[in-house]
């Protein structure tokens, strides 16, 4: 997946000009993309799935906001499997992801995501699913897949960095949308908005909300671990989709940042782009550091060169937040 666009989250008047430049291939997307969604078959299935998504291209917090829902459902006893279509993984599955799997295989984010629920894996999320109901699963979360046409969700979560919020609110290519946002809202069950409490205040404030959305927050929260921050020096190395957020984690605990490296989302560790990292290691004096998306990417025999900082989606209201999920689902399947 290539960088993002800097114009997509810009108002500047260079920026203004591009997305306008870009406005006719917009007109087309969105036809189509509508077209595709309207026109979907959307099969059902034997038991709930619970689909996390966005509106926007790159990070806004999905595989995260899955792992919390599935280690929030497997403490209530239920047994949640997860669904992905393991993005720049080779294998066409469907596959259960097991500890001998690399990202090459599966893709970055089942591997994370494999540590906490079972995660299935396919290039057609119909037969993972499938799959995953055979294995015994009570319940289904696919990370990713709003716009996926042909699975019947029982709910849907659309999340969205508030200090990101939807950029420039253009439809691609003019903007980061794949959709336009009323519409996308009025499909979806919940909002979650992600990040401090005065960035998710100013988000909500900033949009119009159908009034049967149900809107919750999160906040990421680095977890506690042996990693000492504060006073050390790191060449910092993101391969995510807002790698300044990275960046600014560090500094923000008292990291020092010799050298940034911000790679296109996913991308793949290769012998070239390691010993160009090892160096800048080497010539600075300094740890490398990256994000645990990351981590799972780089090959085993060159992990030792590296740490990673560990996150977490911590819910600012989890209790109000299973419980409304918990109706839904009753509501579905009476």
């Amino acid at each position: 997946m290539l960088k993002a666009p800097k114009f997509w989250f810009s108002e500047k008047n260079l920026a203004v000009f591009f997305s306008k430049i870009l406005f006719p291939l917009s007109v087309i997307w969105k036809f189509f993309s509508k077209r595709r969604i309207v026109n979907g078959k959307y099969e059902e299935f034997t038991i709930p799935i619970i689909c996390v998504g966005n509106i926007n291209i790159g990070g806004s917090g999905k595989t995260p906001t899955t792992i919390s829902l599935a280690k929030m459902f497997l403490e209530n006893k239920t047994k949640v499997h997860i669904i992905s279509k393991g993005y720049k993984g080779v294998i066409k599955g469907p596959k259960k992801v097991n500890e001998t799997d690399d990202a090459y295989g599966v893709g970055d984010e089942p591997i994370l995501m494999s540590k906490f629920a079972p995660v299935w894996v396919a290039k057609q999320r119909r037969s993972a699913i499938i799959a995953a109901i055979e294995d015994g699963a009570e319940l289904l979360i696919l990370d990713d897949g709003f716009q996926d046409p042909s699975i019947k969700k029982t709910l849907s979560i659309i999340t969205v960095d508030a200090e990101i919020g939807f950029g420039n609110r253009k439809i691609l290519p003019s903007g980061p949308l794949r959709e336009p946002i009323p519409e996308a809202l009025s499909r979806a069950d919940i909002l979650l908005v992600i990040g401090r409490q005065h960035q998710r205040g100013r988000f909500i404030e900033s949009i119009d909300l159908p009034n049967e959305l149900n809107v919750f927050g999160a906040e990421m929260q680095v977890v506690k671990s042996d990693i000492h921050l504060d006073k050390a020096k790191f060449i910092a190395v993101a391969g995510i989709g807002h790698p300044e957020k990275f960046f600014n984690s560090i500094e923000k605990f008292g990291g020092e940042i010799m050298k940034k490296f911000s790679l296109p989302d996913h991308e793949n560790y290769t012998p070239r782009l390691l010993r160009k990292l090892k160096k800048a290691s080497l010539n600075n004096n300094a740890q490398l550091i990256t994000t645990e998306k990351d981590f799972v990417r780089i090959p085993k025999n060159e992990r030792h060169n590296f740490i990673f900082l560990p996150i977490k989606l911590k819910f600012s209201e989890e209790l109000e937040l299973i419980n409304c999920i918990k109706s839904m689902i009753n509501q579905s399947f009476k």
